[in-house]
This record gives structure tokens, C-alpha cells and sequence, in this order.
């Protein structure tokens, strides 16, 4: 599942509700990725500051070190998994794409 749309995160409105909704019922953790020092890098930890409390389900802000919060994320054992993080698509500058499990088979991937 590929989809591209505007990023509307910094004009005030908080895209991905809808795909939230969706998944209400299940065990979800939105996890943000990303270093606040960094400009953009920071968006993941940026879009949790901006849901928490929002939201009706758990908001990891990961900062730059996700790979601590894979023992914590196991244990609540939740059925869906939201990474937010700035990613090189070669996209416009502040567009959003919504990849699936499948979409990230045989691609690499670093914690820098």
C-alpha cells in the first residue's frame, strides 16, 4: 500500500486521523522517529508532541534510538505498528507516503 499526500501537520491539521480511526479497537503504538537537533529529522518526535493526548492510543516519541523500544513494544504486544519518521523518498519536500510491511521487504534499514 502506497499513498502520497500533501503534509498538512505543520499548517495545524493532523493528517493520518482517518487512518487512525480505522484502526480503532486494535492495540496500535505510534512510534516517532527522529533527532530534534536536526531540522527535519525531527518529525517524527514532533508529530507525537503534537498528538499526545490526542489520540486514543500509546505515543512513543523514540527520539533517535527506536531500537530501545523494541522490549517495551513487544511486551504490549499490539497488533499495529505506526512509524513516523523523515525518510528520502525522493519526493517534494514535506510530502507524506503511508508504506506497508510489504513495501519495506528487501529494503535496508539504518538507525543512524
Amino acid at each position: 500500500m502506497q499513498v502520497s499526500v500533501e503534509h498538512q501537520l505543520l499548517e495545524g491539521q493532523i493528517w493520518g486521523m482517518d487512518l487512525l480511526g480505522s484502526l480503532s479497537g486494535q492495540r496500535t503504538i505510534i512510534l516517532g522517529v527522529g533527532q530534534r537537533l536536526r531540522a527535519d529529522d525531527g518529525l517524527g518526535p514532533e508529530i507525537c508532541a503534537r498528538i499526545a493526548g490526542q489520540v486514543h492510543t500509546e505515543v512513543i516519541d523514540a527520539g533517535p534510538v527506536p531500537e530501545n523500544f523494541i522490549g517495551p513494544i513487544l511486551r504490549s504486544r499490539p497488533q499495529n505498528v505506526i512509524l513516523i519518521d523523515a525518510v528520502d523518498l525522493g519526493l517534494a519536500p514535506g510530502s507524506v507516503m503511508v508504506l506497508g510491511p510489504e513495501d519495506l521487504s528487501g529494503c535496508g534499514i539504518a538507525v543512524q
